[in-house]
């Protein structure tokens, strides 16, 4: 029995996946990548997905190149100069003292919004505590006498320092802010 028509196919990812990613961004990336596979098979019946309202903003190009890269705009793609940007997002963020260990941990999980998150803190012989469910470093050596945060955006952990913030972004994500850089750009609303 064959999957039928690509706006079949389509549905039936979407429908098989829809409920198990639960971040926006994440499940962009999911239709963005099945749509991708069909549109290299000349797909050009988007419109009659039932899922098209949600995904439009990748579904509807009109221009095949615009198709595969539905998150660069065409201006940016025509003028790849660099642009300054305003954040549009208020995040929260919790300054590490050396002192607030537990609370940072209760910070990032409860912000991280059940996503992949971690806290690691090592005493200068490897001694200490790994929070959250994020995957251990490979290595943790790089991390005595540290404290290092999860960024799962980037699957990688970063370490901070005393007087530096840890940050949650937009989509449930973590990562430090340095002291002088938090001065310098954020402001406390």
């Amino acid at each position: 029995m064959g999957w039928g028509s690509a706006v079949d196919i389509f549905d039936e990812v979407i429908r098989a996946t829809i409920d198990h990613i639960h971040n926006p961004m994440d499940m962009d990336v999911v239709a963005y990548n099945v749509a991708r596979v069909l549109w290299d098979g000349d797909w050009d019946t988007e419109q009659d997905s039932e899922y098209y309202d949600r995904f439009s903003h990748i579904l509807s190009a009109k221009d095949p190149d615009d198709k595969r890269h539905p998150w660069v705009s065409p201006e940016a793609r025509m003028n790849p100069e660099p642009r300054t940007y305003r954040k549009k997002f208020e995040p929260e963020a919790l300054q590490w003292t050396g002192h607030n260990l537990s609370a940072l941990a209760d910070f990032v999980k409860a912000q991280c919004q059940g996503n992949v998150w971690g806290l690691l803190h090592l005493d200068e012989t490897g001694d200490g505590h790994q929070f959250g469910n994020a995957p251990k470093p490979e290595s943790v050596a790089p991390f005595y006498g540290n404290i290092a945060v999860y960024d799962r955006l980037h699957k990688a952990w970063i370490p901070f320092y005393v007087g530096d913030h840890v940050m949650i972004g937009p989509v449930g994500e973590s990562y430090p802010v340095n002291a002088a850089v938090m001065a310098k750009t954020y402001e406390e609303v």
